[in-house]
């Protein structure tokens, strides 16, 4: 945040974010995506001549040069997504997912293997073929370290490495079977990923507010830290009290909220490709907006009108022209469910 590289500022303003209030997330989904880009495009020296460039103008180009590669490496994900969906949906009661084609782009099957544990709340490995080696790239969810299910079945694989939540792996075409059947059979498991029915483990009541709240609600997302009874409650401030509480990361999750019965006051599709669901939202009194990432082809599933239980984190807006924080907050939308009133 204190960055004076003319090669960040460049990339930072190129994003849309407001230089000298950068979070964690957008470290890791608007400015590393794009670093990473050249890598796994083109030619790593892209990225490294914009972090070690002087010349603001020289930043500006080589940024464009990282956005074309950019939104072509998403281009090749979402093609990519399209096939291992497809794959998963033939094991669709498989704890662990592996999944593996001919000569899968190796630069980003580790962000299609995140992408679907997204997606379908379980771990996944994605595995590129050759013809005689597979290279794999594993994410996993809360609850299954992958590294230690790796590390239990380490003789069959030429090499590993990672960490809880991801990894990267070398196998023998001929032992793919072998690794999907360890995974199937693992009982490292701590926790479980995904959990059909909400469980309510506690109810606390808050000293100024009249109404009880529900703390840590397990859901398919994560596990809810709490159920706002009060809407008023969801603003800028509230926001800045959770800011307090970051760095977010794997070991200290961003906290995650719900709101039972919003109404939808109407719907529309934002970013690349239109892949965003953008939502208003009403209770009658007070109203939010909301974005469901890589919802867009969900919007007509959520018509106005249609009432919601909403699961989300806050997020700030703010103006890229005004470069000054509007305090107000936004809703970034992890689950939506439909529900009759």
């Amino acid at each position: 945040n204190q960055t004076q590289n003319p090669g960040l500022l460049a990339l930072i303003r190129k994003v849309g974010l407001q230089p000298g209030r950068i979070r964690e997330r957008d470290i890791a989904y608007a400015l590393a995506p794009r670093i990473n880009a050249a890598g796994r495009m083109k030619d790593a020296s892209i990225a490294f001549n914009l972090l070690t460039t002087d010349n603001p103008a020289e930043a500006v180009h080589y940024v464009e040069e990282l956005e074309q590669l950019n939104q072509s490496r998403q281009r090749q994900t979402e093609e990519l997504m399209n096939h291992v969906r497809t794959e998963a949906q033939l094991r669709p009661n498989d704890k662990v997912v592996l999944v593996s084609g001919d000569n899968w782009p190796e630069g980003i099957i580790g962000l299609v293997a995140g992408k679907l544990s997204e997606e379908i709340h379980r771990p996944v490995l994605v595995l590129s073929r050759g013809p005689e080696f597979s290279r794999g790239s594993a994410r996993s969810q809360q609850g299954l370290n992958i590294i230690d299910a790796l590390g239990e079945c380490a003789d069959i694989l030429v090499r590993y490495g990672g960490h809880a939540q991801a990894a990267g792996f070398t196998i023998a075409n001929n032992l793919i079977e072998k690794l999907r059947e360890h995974l199937l059979d693992w009982n490292g498991q701590t926790r479980p990923s995904v959990v059909a029915s909400l469980a309510v483990e506690t109810e606390v009541e808050m000293a100024d507010q009249t109404s009880v709240v529900i703390e840590q609600e397990i859901t398919g997302v994560r596990m809810i830290d709490l159920v706002f009874k009060r809407l008023e409650r969801i603003n800028y401030d509230m926001y800045c009290k959770i800011r307090e509480l970051a760095p977010f990361g794997a070991a200290n999750p961003e906290p995650i909220f719900k709101v039972e019965g919003l109404r939808i006051i109407s719907s529309w599709s934002s970013g690349f490709d239109g892949r965003n669901l953008r939502l208003l939202l009403s209770n009658g009194t007070s109203q939010f907006k909301g974005t469901l990432i890589r919802g867009g082809a969900q919007r007509s599933s959520f018509p106005a009108g249609q009432f919601v239980n909403v699961i989300f984190s806050l997020e700030p807006a703010w103006s890229p022209q005004e470069q000054v924080n509007k305090q107000e907050i936004w809703l970034r939308i992890l689950h939506l469910e439909p529900i009759k009133m």
